[in-house]
């Protein structure tokens, strides 16, 4: 059995998807959503104390992300990684974007 790349798989599977799927809808738009709030998040803060949490409480029965990195490693490198993640994560939600090595 040959092994290829995550990357080579998910492009793929991508590709298998893509030609299989079909949207046929006639060319109607979507019906409009009403929000079911007026609320509005005026602040959110990623706390390197709360993502130092969540990366000691992660599965690592669980597979590998897209990075390849696992869980065990996520959680063994988690007092280093925390402050680290928690300005990526704070940046990428003020400035509404996601580095593209990220996408």
């Amino acid at each position: 059995m040959a092994k290829y790349k995550a990357s080579h798989n998910s492009e793929l599977l991508n590709k298998i998807f893509a030609s299989n799927a079909q949207l046929v809808d006639g060319g109607k738009r979507p019906p409009s959503l009403h929000s079911k709030t007026s609320g509005v998040l005026s602040t959110v803060k990623f706390l390197p104390k709360k993502v130092l949490k969540k990366l000691h409480n992660l599965d690592i029965s669980k597979a590998n992300g897209p990075d390849g990195i696992s869980s065990t490693v996520l959680m063994n490198c988690a007092p280093e990684l925390a402050l680290v993640l928690a300005k990526l994560f704070q940046i990428s939600f003020d400035t509404m974007t996601v580095p593209s090595d990220c996408k």
